[in-house]
């Protein structure tokens, strides 16, 4: 199930392509990725970022509360590593989603888009 509006996706039907034009092929690995060969990979590196975003969330919090807590410095060397270990998984999850074919895309244009958002005039 897609959350593009129907309308988009009717109006973009009705649009031609050039498939020699630099955006056929980056709509070709976008669909790859989202829809084709690709999505079965691209889903599961969505489900382990989830997974890992919940991980680092919850070391988190185990990490503060050792800290409040007055534990010994074992115990918080150990909570250190711990959530050294969790960043370092999320972080690296991230950095593949972020190289998703449609998520790289995004990035590279956020601030731009960001800027019309904020300044529609100019």
């Amino acid at each position: 199930m897609t959350k593009i509006h129907p309308d988009v996706i009717k109006k973009a039907r009705t649009l031609k392509i050039d498939a020699k034009d630099s955006n056929a092929a980056a709509a070709e690995k976008n669909f790859g990725s989202i829809f084709g060969a690709n999505s079965a990979a691209r889903e599961d590196l969505l489900q382990k970022l989830k997974v890992a975003t919940e991980a680092l969330a919850k070391a988190k919090e185990e990490h503060e509360t050792i800290f409040k807590s007055g534990a010994d410095a074992p115990t918080r060397k150990a909570a250190n590593e711990m959530l050294n270990m969790a960043q370092r998984a999320e972080k690296q999850l991230e950095s593949q989603y972020r190289a998703l074919p449609e998520e790289a895309d995004a990035f590279a244009v956020q601030h731009e888009v960001a800027s019309l958002f904020l300044f529609p005039n100019g």
